[in-house]
């Protein structure tokens, strides 16, 4: 059956790419820093929060379902706020390229943006800010100034400068204007046309700068807030994780003409407040958000007194007043794991509504701090306030996964594993459709490569160093710092033990399929790093291991390796800093044709200094596509992309035009590749002298790292693509109606739609006969195999939920295919 599906699937290839794909996000939710959440006055259930890895997330029901905005509008760093405005239709938000902060706006209510801000504003933006009653009316930093305009970001002004010009909010009050920042507080009383230093500080120490400010109005009573320490500790772009001693709340009742006024009552000294947020039309209500000393747990604090006193409203401890997800006490992590709180916002005009963010996860109230529940998992699988015996449970994703994930490979039986960095893995037992933490023994920061000896065996390259070869993890520090080893697991990744600890991180492995007793791992280090082989792998963890010789040029950062079906070595390794911050001469593409102890290099020049993913045409073992990232420093540096080799190695081309590409994969006949900033890429003439690329546009993130098959079926070809920020997702390609009719000879099946039963003519008697069951997925649900009677034969389909299908039956050489639909 599979050589006859594998010709028939190829026989429809050509129509596949003429269609468009589907994504749905998969995982286990949550896992990554969020910044900047963002509750939009006009549409109450609408939030936004960012992830500092390029992904600007959003929510139309309260943090029940989230999307990812496309990355060609907007890609986030941490201080990419979405910023309302008296207009529905007018927004403003920061995009990062990964070097530069650069402000954008929409007058379409966030479907499109455009750049708008003049230099050095177009490439230097710190913090903006917008009139929440006036449109046009915005505030922006670069490092040293504060600039204003009041024609909708079309000119600015410069109205203040100051070294280290740290913003932490502002409070628009009509033609009065309140900036708090690293200076002090900053007030405006002609609509912004000038600003002076607020003289008036109270109990504010002179030497305090503003972490975080904020204010409202009722009737006639204007309040600010703000958490405050010295600024000698502030600066652009710090975030709160910076938290030190003497961070104090103080409250500003600016016509009193009594300065500010300390507000700590009810706060433990070993308690940080970073964040401070209120309704604009309630100065009675405020919160306080930051961290607890140690451990370092996120907190809320609630004032309904102007700040007299002060309750904790978030109870972390036995989860007493939070619906948990997989993080809490009793959980798959407790509440260290989320750190300090990272981000607060409240509703604009509702004081019960509040958002907290931290280094893993979202919580939400509605109620004033009442109660909160998760916002990252599905909300039939919360748990309940109180519930602390919850570890292990599965989780169906929502679509907020901001992680990075590595490898995806599938076990037996519908299950799969896919390793991630911070969260390690995740396994599930149907096919993807849930995800857990239920397996022991791998408790490493990042499962980076996963391979399948020949008897079975997983082994798993794991390392506590995170995110190897981007680009915060090429230096010495914290690499060399690392440790890292090799697992193994003999019941398809539910319990692990390790092969060998090696001291230093792993980063990839691979197989012989000649030397069942040979395992290679690429182990990272400076001076200690290389590939180590054993050829005693039935010993387990009493294998020896040996450290091959180096291709010449390297310097301890192997990355792919891989054995060739004749038997050859074939390896990248990736870039290395020197001391000074400069790419060294050591990556590139290496071979060996005497098991690894000589080594030709046979690297493109431009691949000397960050090469990465290698992959071989299962084809033709001497056509190779690698990816390489452009770099910094020496000249030319400009040359990442899609490397092309027919003669391994001997010639190259570069294909497209990409600055940096992560990893090509060829399925079929297509080549996928994978970009740092640029988004998810194929072509469907990879081998032709000049291949054509096509922006999978329906791909909403910009750094995708691998792309897997799933599924190949008549109807649907279905992948996984992991990501650098947004954990996995799957993609479905589905057929039209049109290719489905004629693809295939179809059997009369009756009755259809079918309840309880279904019957099939069978053609012929005496055949050996097989039926196999899709879901519109691409995803094998059931199968049965019989010798055809040549007589109508009743099908089991008591298994099968209600829904579509495509029932594929292969009668000897002929595959006939037939869509169902099952009802309840």
């Amino acid at each position: 059956m599979k050589t006859i599906l594998t010709t028939f699937l190829l026989s429809i290839s050509s129509f596949i790419f003429g269609q468009s794909f589907t994504w749905e996000s998969v995982g286990i939710g949550g896992g990554g820093a969020l910044f900047e959440p963002a509750l939009n006055p006009h549409q109450p259930q609408e939030l936004y929060a960012a992830s500092d890895l390029g992904a600007l997330y959003k929510t139309e029901d309260l943090g029940r379902n989230w999307s990812v905005v496309p990355f060609g509008q907007i890609a986030t760093s941490s201080n990419s706020r979405m910023i309302f405005t008296d207009n529905p239709l007018i927004r403003y938000c920061i995009t990062s390229n990964g070097f530069e902060f650069l402000p954008k706006k929409s007058t379409d209510g966030g479907q499109t943006w455009q750049y708008f801000a003049p230099p050095p504003l177009d490439v230097e933006t710190w913090n903006l800010f917008a009139d929440p009653d006036d449109a046009n009316r915005l505030l922006a930093t670069s490092y040293s100034e504060l600039w204003f305009s009041n024609d909708g970001g079309q000119s600015f002004d410069v109205v203040y400068s100051a070294p280290d010009l740290y913003i932490g909010g502002v409070f628009w009050d009509g033609d009065q204007i309140y900036v708090g920042g690293r200076t002090g507080l900053l007030i405006s009383t002609n609509g912004g046309a000038g600003f002076e230093l607020s003289t008036l500080l109270g109990e504010l120490p002179g030497n305090y700068g503003m972490l975080s400010m904020t204010g409202a109005r009722t009737g006639d009573e204007v309040r600010l807030f703000c958490v405050a320490r010295d600024s000698n500790t502030m600066w652009p772009g710090m975030l709160a994780t910076e938290f030190w001693a003497d961070q104090d709340i103080f409250r500003l009742d600016p016509t009193s003409g009594n300065g500010w006024v300390r507000t700590n009552t009810g706060i433990p000294v070993d308690d940080f407040p970073f964040f401070v947020a209120m309704a604009r039309n309630d100065i009675q209500t405020i919160y306080t958000a930051g961290a607890k000393g140690w451990p370092n747990f996120p907190w809320v604090y609630k004032s309904e007194d102007s700040g007299e006193t002060w309750q904790d409203v978030f109870l972390t401890e036995n989860n007493a007043n939070i619906a948990t997800g997989w993080q809490g006490d009793g959980g798959d992590q407790n509440w260290w794991w989320g750190g300090n709180a990272t981000g607060f916002t409240v509703a604009p005009e509702n004081p019960d509504i509040a958002v907290i963010t931290d280094l893993g996860f979202i919580h939400i109230t509605e109620n004033g701090g009442e109660t909160w529940r998760q916002a990252y998992v599905h909300p039939s699988d919360q748990n309940p306030p109180g519930d602390t015996d919850n570890a292990h449970q599965k989780y169906h994703s929502i679509g907020l996964e901001q992680t990075s994930a590595w490898w995806v490979e599938k076990l037996q039986d519908d299950q799969i594993f896919i390793g991630y960095s911070d969260i390690t893995g995740i396994r599930s037992d149907d096919g993807g459709t849930s995800w857990s933490f239920d397996y022991s023994g791998n408790d490493w920061n990042s499962t980076y490569h996963l391979v399948r000896g020949a008897d079975g065996t997983l082994y798993a390259a794991v390392s506590d160093i995170h995110d190897l070869y981007q680009s915060t993890r090429l230096a010495d520090s914290p690499v060399d710092e690392g440790n890292g080893a090799v697992l193994y697991s003999t019941d398809e990744a539910k319990t692990w033990q390790v092969l060998h600890d090696f001291g230093h991180p792993v980063v990839y492995l691979a197989t012989d399929p000649a030397n069942p007793g040979t395992l290679y791992a690429s182990v990272v280090h400076s001076t200690e790093g290389g590939i180590f082989v054993t050829h005693d792998l039935n010993n387990g963890a009493n294998s020896n291991w040996t450290r091959l010789p180096a291709p010449p040029r390297t310097e301890g950062h192997p990355f792919n390796i891989l054995v060739l079906e004749d038997g050859r070595l074939l390896t990248t390794w990736s870039g290395r800093l020197d001391d000074d911050g400069s790419f060294t001469l050591s990556s590139g593409v290496f071979i060996s044709d005497d098991g690894g102890q000589n080594w030709a290099d046979r690297s493109h020049p431009d691949m000397q200094r960050w090469t990465k993913d290698l992959f071989v045409d299962p084809q033709n073992p001497d056509t190779w596509l690698v990816g390489v990232f452009s770099h910094w420093g020496a000249w030319p540096n400009e040359v990442g992309g899609v490397y092309r080799t027919f003669d391994a190695g001997q010639t190259w081309s570069l294909l497209g035009d990409f600055y940096r590409v992560e990893s090509c994969r060829l399925i079929g006949e297509r080549l996928f590749v994978c970009t740092e900033t640029e988004g998810l890429w194929f072509s469907e003439n990879p081998f032709d002298p000049a291949p054509q690329f096509r922006l999978i546009e329906s791909f909403p993130f910009g750094h995708p790292t691998r792309v897997f098959p799933d599924q190949l079926s008549p109807d649907a070809l279905s992948v996984y693509v992991t990501s650098f920020g947004t954990g996995t997702w799957r993609g479905n390609l589905i057929i039209n109606s049109t290719t489905q009719t004629n693809s295939a000879p179809t059997l009369n099946l009756f009755p259809n739609p079918a309840k309880g039963q279904l019957w099939v003519d069978l053609p012929a008697s005496g055949v050996p006969t097989r039926f196999e069951w899709y879901d519109l997925g691409g995803h094998l649900k059931k199968w049965t195999s019989l010798v055809s009677p040549g007589a109508p034969l009743k099908l089991d389909i008591a298994t099968l939920r209600p829904g579509v299908y495509i029932l594929l039956t292969q009668m000897g050489e002929t595959v006939f295919r037939n869509k169902v639909v099952i009802e309840d």
